[in-house]
């Protein structure tokens, strides 16, 4: 067997051991709980399904939000998020990541901005890795965006040079979320800066996917969680 044919084999060996344990990590995830998911049927908002989005809330609302999810995580389980948020005002659109990765596809909120014009303010949103991501796509996007939402999530990008106005919103017993990390992320933040803790709730908490492997154990429930963030949020972006 010639040299360079053996080169070729073990790098095809390298190549498809490599695809085989990528394959394996994006396809142990996070499913939606279609049960709990069920609990929220009784909140009725307009919804339109897209190729690699969903849309809830009126297309004229005052305030938008583009909500990237969480790492492994089925996009679907922070629906009841989407329609919560939607039932007190907000447009949501709520993006489906390639293998539920937010770091594949950072750039998935282009051009959604454009598309719904009758917004007047809008607001990236992401839950642990897509927050980090979204804090990312801003970088160079914050003009377009009033400010940023983060879910047990913290910015690694240095964005003190825009007037967005950052929230932070994470559970009291959250142990995933890194926190030396997340206070070292603060020197990232512009002045305009609120940090909410919602008592008794964990990282797994804003959406239905069940508890996280190595999460704290929530002393309130998911749909708790759910509305507290609601209330959260009505009350700094929608109440004047």
């Amino acid at each position: 067997m010639k040299k360079g044919f053996k080169i070729l084999v073990v790098i095809l060996c390298i190549i498809s051991f490599s695809s085989g344990l990528f394959f394996s990590y994006v396809g142990d995830y996070y499913h939606v709980d279609e049960v709990s998911l069920k609990n929220y049927d009784d909140l009725n908002v307009d919804i339109e399904e897209f190729d690699k989005y969903i849309t809830y809330g009126s297309k004229e609302s005052d305030k938008g939000i583009i909500f990237y999810p969480g790492a492994k995580v089925e996009y679907k389980a922070y629906e009841p998020l989407m329609k919560t948020l939607a039932k007190r005002g907000f447009f949501c659109i709520l993006i489906e990541m390639p293998y539920n990765l937010a770091i594949l596809d950072i750039h998935a909120a282009d051009g959604l901005v454009d598309k719904y014009t009758k917004i007047d303010d809008w607001y990236m949103m992401g839950h642990s890795l897509g927050g980090s991501m979204a804090g990312i796509y801003l970088k160079d996007k914050y003009k377009d965006f009033d400010g940023v939402i983060l879910l047990g999530s913290y910015i690694l990008e240095d964005l003190t040079y825009t007037d967005l106005y950052v929230i932070s919103i994470y559970g009291s017993e959250d142990k995933i979320l890194n926190k030396e990390a997340y206070e070292s992320a603060k020197v990232n933040y512009p002045d305009s800066f609120d940090e909410m803790l919602i008592h008794g709730g964990n990282h797994s908490g804003f959406a239905v996917y069940g508890k996280q492997r190595g999460d704290g154990v929530a002393a309130i429930t998911g749909e708790q969680q759910i509305r507290q963030t609601g209330v959260i949020l009505s009350k700094l972006l929608l109440e004047d």
